[in-house]
């Protein structure tokens, strides 16, 4: 569980009734090593002091990352686009996504935004891992960012367009023909502020970055409603 959406404790009162009184939020980590146990239903007393153990030990070294997380407020999700959505529409949203994860990283590394010929063809960024729990760094590496090379109109129905607009870049889906290919054009907006973020602030702000409508065919721009899939919830792409 984590602390992106709200979550909420519920209190019962007299009557045993359950009610939403307050939202709380949860943060989470993983740790790895130590240990080995068993994780079935039939736990011996043993195992469970075992697991005990080592979750303290992996709050206790995970505390500082928590504490952060939790000190950001969640974000409850901006009500569903209300129009039909093919499954090329939702395709491009995806897309889109993972279009602004990878502009994310290289603009980390590169200071500027891949556009034009980096854009439409791909290109490389360096990219220095975070350091693990017990302070170990790795050597930085290049790392390949295809962009838009793969995401052809014969195989999404939508052509992708990246642009700077100011310190901001801008990302387009549009469809090729419209309600044949796709009925929704879409733009992602990435701030300067938003890539200067971690990476799971980045993506939880991605997620409301997103705009669009049923503009017959034309581009989307950021004037255009915030624009939110329905059938799944988002922030599952930040996972």
């Amino acid at each position: 569980m984590d602390n992106r959406v709200g979550h909420f404790r519920a209190m019962p009162d007299a009557n045993n009734s359950v009610l939403i009184a307050e939202p709380i939020r949860i943060a989470y980590t993983q740790c790895s090593g130590g240990g080995t146990v068993r994780t079935d239903l039939s736990l011996s007393r043993a195992d469970r002091d075992e697991l005990e153990r080592a979750a303290a030990e992996c709050v206790l070294r995970a505390r500082p990352e928590l504490e952060r997380d939790l000190r950001v407020g969640y974000k409850l999700l901006l009500p569903p686009y209300p129009g039909f959505l093919s499954g090329a529409d939702i395709g491009a949203w995806k897309d889109l996504f993972r279009l602004g994860d990878e502009e994310f990283f290289f603009h980390q590394s590169e200071k500027r935004w891949a556009v034009d010929d980096a854009f439409r063809q791909g290109s490389t960024y360096l990219w220095a891992p975070p350091p693990a729990a017990d302070g170990t760094r790795l050597a930085p590496s290049r790392q390949v960012a295809a962009f838009a090379k793969d995401l052809t109109a014969e195989k999404t129905g939508f052509t992708f367009e990246a642009e700077r607009e100011g310190d901001s870049l801008l990302i387009r889906a549009t469809p090729v023909a419209y309600r044949k290919t796709g009925g929704v054009s879409l733009v992602l907006k990435i701030t300067p502020e938003m890539a200067r973020e971690d990476r799971d602030s980045f993506c939880e702000t991605e997620v409301t970055a997103f705009y669009g409508a049923d503009k017959a065919g034309a581009p989307a721009t950021p004037a255009d409603p915030l624009f939110i899939p329905y059938s799944f919830n988002p922030y599952q792409m930040c996972l």
